[in-house]
């Protein structure tokens, strides 16, 4: 049977969300301006430009949706911290292996109060709100997981 975490870390879901949103809203823009462009430049009878264009909406309207799907179902999985390591659903980084734990903070980190932790090996504790000072943790978590190795 599998351990139970010692300790679960949520992500703030709208720091994770809201920028995912706002790329998709603006990348769709200039994709339906430039179908508008190119139907409006070929010569197409009416119903056919307007058969083109709800295609591209509702094409547009299903990538947006199942983009913001995938990055809140992204955002809701949540840091798991066992003794030995980190996973977060099928990624896992052990203690040992850890080479940072200093907290960044980009521009959107500061505006939604959020950092972020590159542990290494591609494993990133990222959105992490900053009410939660989670390095210290991290730190005794590291010291534990090299005294029971010894």
């Amino acid at each position: 049977m599998d351990e139970p975490p010692l300790y679960v870390l949520h992500q703030k879901t709208n720091r994770a969300v809201v920028p995912k949103l706002v790329t998709l809203l603006f990348l769709s823009a200039i994709f339906y301006v430039g179908v508008l462009l190119n139907v409006n430049l070929l010569d197409l009878s009416a119903t056919q430009e307007t058969t083109i264009q709800i295609g591209a909406l509702a094409f547009l309207l299903a990538v947006i949706i199942i983009g913001l799907l995938l990055a809140v179902r992204k955002a809701r999985r949540p840091y798991l911290f066992y003794h030995s390591k980190i996973t977060q659903g099928k990624k896992e980084i052990a203690y040992a292996s850890m080479v940072n734990t200093e907290p960044a903070s980009g521009i959107l980190g500061k505006m939604f109060k959020t950092y972020s932790i590159n542990l290494g090996d591609d494993f990133h504790l990222r959105h992490i709100p900053q009410e939660i000072k989670i390095q210290d943790y991290i730190k005794q978590m590291r010291e534990y997981a090299k005294n029971q190795r010894v």
